[in-house]
C-alpha cells in the first residue's frame, strides 16, 4: 500500500542519515588523528624525547616497573596491536554497573592508548577523541616496538605534584634514581598513575593507600607476587626501600 511504502521510505531515509553521521564521525576522528600525527611522527618524537636531559633509558628502569605496569594497566599489552576491545567493553560495563563518579570512571585505555593521548591528544573524554586515540595507537605500534612504547610511557606519564616521567618522580617522592627503586617503591609510584592528583601520597594519603591496595591485589591476582610478599609490602611504609627486586 501507499502508506507501507511511505513508512519504508522514511526508515530508509533515517537509515541513510544514521549511516552518513557514522561516516562523518569516523572521518572526523581520522582527520584529528592524521593531523596530530603528521605534526610530529612518533619516531621523531622518540628521538627528541630521548635527547632530553631527564630522559631515562629503558636499561635504567627496573624490569619490575614494566611488570607492574602491564599487570595493573594493560595485561594484554604484549599481545594486542594497540588496544584491547575486551578491556574497553569491561570498563564500559563497570562504569554502568557501579555508577562511578566522573573522577573514578574506568577508561579502559591500554598503555599505547595512554601514550598517544598524552603525546597527541587532549584529555577530553569524547567518543571522537577515543576513536582518534585508537587510530593513533594502531599506527604507533606499526612504527615503534613495544619496548620503545614502554620507554616513552615511563618518561612522559604524569605522577602528580607536577612530576612528569619516572626520573623526576623517583627523585621527588623517593629521593632516588629510577634504577635504585625497590619493589615497594615501584608499587607506590605506579599505583597513583590512574589518577595522579587524586591518589597523591602527599596530599591524599587515604586515597593513595586504597590505590596501593588495589595495585597489590592485581599483582596478586595476576600471580606476580605471593600472598606472603603482598602482605609484607602492604605493611611497609609507602616510600621504604624493600631490598632486592622480586619479579625478575
Amino acid at each position: 500500500t501507499a502508506l507501507f511504502q511511505m513508512i519504508l521510505k522514511i526508515f530508509a531515509a533515517a537509515g541513510l542519515l544514521v549511516l552518513a553521521c557514522c561516516v562523518l564521525f569516523v572521518l572526523n576522528a581520522l582527520r584529528i588523528a592524521v593531523c596530530a600525527y603528521r605534526s610530529r611522527p612518533i619516531r621523531r618524537y622518540y628521538r627528541e624525547l630521548a635527547a632530553e636531559e631527564n630522559f631515562v633509558p629503558r636499561q635504567e628502569i627496573p624490569a619490575d616497573a614494566e611488570t607492574i605496569l602491564i599487570a595493573t594497566e594493560d595485561f594484554e599489552f604484549l599481545s594486542h596491536h594497540g588496544f584491547s576491545f575486551p578491556a574497553m567493553l569491561h570498563a564500559m560495563r563497570q562504569n554502568q554497573l557501579r555508577r562511578f563518579k566522573k573522577a573514578d570512571k574506568w577508561g579502559g585505555s591500554g598503555i599505547t592508548q595512554q601514550l598517544v593521548k598524552n603525546l597527541y591528544l587532549n584529555a577530553n573524554k569524547t567518543y571522537t577523541r577515543k576513536l582518534a586515540e585508537l587510530f593513533l595507537s594502531v599506527w604507533v605500534e606499526l612504527r615503534i616496538n613495544k619496548y620503545q612504547i614502554l620507554e616513552l610511557y615511563f618518561n612522559i606519564v604524569y605522577f602528580g605534584s607536577a612530576q612528569y616521567g619516572i626520573g623526576p618522580a623517583a627523585r621527588f617522592y623517593m629521593n632516588a634514581e629510577p634504577r635504585e627503586l625497590s619493589m615497594n617503591q615501584l608499587v607506590s609510584l605506579l599505583c597513583i598513575l590512574p589518577n595522579p592528583d587524586r591518589y597523591n601520597p602527599l596530599s591524599s594519603p587515604e586515597l593513595f593507600q586504597k590505590a596501593r591496595e588495589i595495585t597489590l591485589h592485581r599483582l596478586l591476582s595476576n600471580r606476580c607476587i605471593s600472598e606472603e610478599y603482598a602482605r609484607e609490602l602492604a605493611d611497609m611504609p609507602w616510600n621504604a626501600h624493600s631490598g632486592e627486586h622480586e619479579l625478575r
